[in-house]
């Protein structure tokens, strides 16, 4: 008798035991965060279907004093709009010591319905309608290809597409890059940046 009352209370501690860790495991699956929480967040991007980032670029996107330069201003796409942009700006700057931030392009207020500008839009009247060209550092208003000093090496060509929360930028036509981005201050949702190379 006294064997089976054992038998007894060790099957009901068993059974509470599994009912305790049951209910802990259960208690862990509710609480453990998601793996799908914050990872779902698109980040503002800039591609090209002409240049990769890091690499060299061709050489029909260089100034035409270059070996094989067209002058071509490249073309540029953007993803993953912030949601209260109002407009874009474009700058495309060579960082290299020796260019001193040389600005090869500058183009505002490209409207926010706008996501992208074709190859050989500049200087051909194909940039975004709305949206303004101003002079870069070859003081004219349009696209100005790389054409470095031979010897130089490398020099990093970066473009950078601002999302903007205002419709219109007031700049004069010959503005500095410094004045360029003083404006741009308290006004940038998200900006990308893609990085090409070019030498001769």
């Amino acid at each position: 008798m006294l064997l089976l009352s054992g038998l007894f209370l060790a099957i009901l501690f068993s059974f509470g035991c599994a009912q305790r860790v049951e209910k802990k495991t259960d208690e862990t699956k509710e609480t453990k965060p998601s793996k799908k929480e914050g990872g779902d967040k698109k980040v503002f991007v800039l591609k090209s279907s002409g240049l990769k980032d890091g690499k060299r670029m061709p050489p029909k996107y260089a100034n035409k004093g270059v070996s094989g330069g067209e002058n071509l201003s490249p073309p540029f796409e953007w993803k993953n709009i912030p949601e209260d942009t109002k407009s874009f700006a474009l700058a495309m700057v060579d960082h290299h010591p020796v260019a001193k931030e040389f600005v090869h392009w500058l183009v505002i207020n490209i409207p926010a319905s706008v996501n992208s500008i074709e190859e050989g839009a500049s200087g051909a009247g194909k940039v975004p309608p709305g949206s303004r060209e101003l002079n870069t550092d070859y003081g004219v208003p349009k696209y100005g290809g790389p054409r470095p000093p031979a010897g130089t090496g490398n020099h990093p060509y970066e473009t950078t597409i601002y999302a903007l929360n205002v419709e219109s930028l007031e700049l004069s036509q010959n503005v500095s890059l410094d004045q360029f981005l003083a404006a741009l201050e308290g006004k940038v949702l998200a900006k990308s940046s893609l990085t090409s190379m070019f030498s001769q």
